[in-house]
């Protein structure tokens, strides 16, 4: 089941060693009901990383369904499609597989025709004191 309760992390590595959105070390995603799906790169320390339910917690602050970068999602019984349009024209295609408290994902960017497909692990960490909200 797709959580909205909270926001889906996958981490890159040090800052500057993230292959994606100007080398971050964080991707997080968040899904909305409506199907809306958001998009942020964070660069963050390895003890900012360790702490990701705080960080959950100050990125619902501002991390919210009127971001720059989004996207639609559809899901078929436990696969998830979706593209992110970022805000300068870039776009990224994911497709994958929704478990308990993850997400399976392979993406492709083309960037300066360099075209590629990647594969991510994206973990759930929810917001406290939220009820956490689900669909399969």
């Amino acid at each position: 089941m797709l959580n909205f309760s909270g926001i889906y992390f996958c981490d890159k590595g040090e800052p500057g060693e993230g292959y994606s959105c100007g080398g971050a070390s964080v991707e997080a995603l968040r899904f909305f009901e409506d199907g809306k799906v958001v998009y942020v790169g964070l660069n963050l320390s390895k003890a900012d990383i360790k702490n990701m339910s705080k960080l959950a917690d100050y990125i619902q602050t501002w991390f919210n369904s009127e971001y720059v970068n989004y996207g639609k999602y559809s899901i078929q019984e436990n696969k998830i499609i979706f593209s992110i349009n970022f805000e300068h024209g870039m776009v990224i295609e994911y497709e994958g597989i929704i478990l308990d408290n993850k997400l399976l994902l392979k993406w492709q960017e083309n960037i300066n025709a360099n075209f590629k497909i990647m594969e991510d692990e994206y973990i759930f960490s929810p917001f406290k004191n939220k009820k956490q909200k689900t669909r399969t």
